[in-house]
């Protein structure tokens, strides 16, 4: 189709289908105090949609209130196996 000037204007199916076959970019550069690694995560679904509303409403991405979650997790975890063996060892010393 011509526009007023006789150039002819590309239909956007034509720009998505030339797209379609061509390479993607490389992620974007990240400068960061650790390297970021990629992996695929399997959520129950009203789960993802919690963090997502979550990530809204706090103006957050998700990888970083992933991030955050699984942190504090494994902290939470760490904590209790550091008191379960504190309590095995003093169970042992007064025995």
């Amino acid at each position: 189709m011509d526009d007023a000037n006789g150039a002819q204007r590309a239909d956007p199916r034509d720009a998505r289908a030339g797209a379609k076959g061509a390479p993607m970019p490389p992620p974007a550069d990240r400068t960061e105090a650790e390297p970021l690694a990629r992996t695929t995560v399997r959520l129950p679904r009203p789960l993802l949609k919690r963090a997502r509303i979550r990530c809204v409403t706090d103006d957050l991405t998700l990888q970083s209130l992933v991030a955050c979650a699984l942190a504090t997790e494994l902290d939470r975890l760490d904590r209790a196996e550091q008191r379960k063996a504190l309590n095995r060892s003093d169970a042992t010393i007064s025995k």
